[in-house]
């Protein structure tokens, strides 16, 4: 991506095809929304709250080029189903079914990715040399979903952590042209359900955290990652929130909640299944059907887990 208000700058990825450690040239590019057009990588940036494990003897400082260092990042960018999988695919491994895919954090065969698919990632800029920047092995640890009807646009917002970061390199030699076209989710185009039942929705947001541990085994760098606990939270406005929403916080009773773009089997499928308990919904006394928030936490069930279904 680059025009007169991004300055110069390029947005690039490219699929290592060898090893999390082996960069690659930019393939594609990235959309990037504005507010987060112009930021830096910046390895010392903590937004997931990452743990690294050092397993080294004594304490050491996590700073970049005092020996072990953080790179993460944080991409602000609209939401696709391509894009969806391109950062999936990097953490978990799908299930494929036809031309769908499945992802299930929980599965035995899911847990352990492709390692040919994590990213590098690039930032290009244009107006100098040698001053771009480089994740290696990035893989995503929070995806962040957010939409109104306000805004229409489905905003995807993922923490990655990486192998490697470098802030001196030319990128001249990748690709950063944006892909002809993908099915960019919008807010009039969701289906949202309280389980069965499909409801109107004003403006919901809610992340994924993988839980993402890097593991360092007295190496400058992550020698290997791995899932940690999965945890899910965000809230849901709909036009109204009723008493049943209330006794079910209070009864702390299970619900599934589904977000859903498309029809299963054709293009343009994402489909988000989260088992949840309300937290804590609020409520005026004698107003329950105001137009309210509804804050919701992950709480897995033996019949329904964490789901992601797509089809690009």
């Amino acid at each position: 991506m680059a025009d007169i208000n991004t300055l110069g700058i390029q947005w690039g990825y490219g699929i290592q095809s060898t090893n999390f450690s082996t960069a690659v040239a930019a393939t594609a590019g990235l959309r990037v929304r504005d507010e987060g057009g112009l930021s830096n990588f910046d390895p010392g940036m903590t937004p997931a709250e990452a743990k690294i494990q050092a397993a080294k003897w004594g304490a050491r400082d996590f700073e970049r080029r005092a020996g072990i260092y953080r790179p993460t990042w944080s991409l602000p960018g609209l939401c696709s189903p391509g894009l969806m999988k391109l950062f999936l695919d990097a953490t978990l491994k799908p299930t494929v079914a036809g031309s769908g895919f499945t992802y299930d954090p929980f599965s035995d065969t899911t847990c352990s990715p492709d390692g040919t698919k994590h990213l590098t990632l690039w930032r290009r800029n244009t107006k100098a040399t040698a001053k771009d920047e480089k994740l290696t092995g990035a893989v995503s640890k929070v995806l962040k979903i957010s939409s109104s009807q306000e805004q229409q646009n489905v905003n995807l917002d993922v923490d990655f952590l990486a192998y490697d970061f470098d802030d001196a390199q030319t990128g001249s030699a990748g690709v950063y042209t944006l892909p002809a076209a993908d099915d960019w989710l919008l807010h009039s185009g969701a289906t949202f359900k309280i389980g069965a039942g499909a409801i109107a929705v004003v403006d919901f947001d809610f992340s994924i955290d993988f839980g993402i541990v890097a593991h360092l085994d007295n190496a400058a760098n992550p020698r290997a990652f791995t899932l940690g606990e999965i945890k899910v939270e965000g809230s849901v406005k709909t036009p109204w929130i009723d008493d049943d929403v209330l006794a079910d916080f209070e009864g702390q009773t299970s619900n599934t909640l589904t977000f859903l773009w498309g029809t299963a089997a054709s293009s343009g499928y994402l489909e988000i299944i989260v088992p949840v308990k309300y937290n804590r919904p609020t409520s005026e006394k004698g107003d329950e059907r105001m137009d309210q928030s509804i804050p919701f936490v992950y709480s897995a069930t033996s019949s329904q887990q964490l789901q992601i279904k797509l089809q690009v």
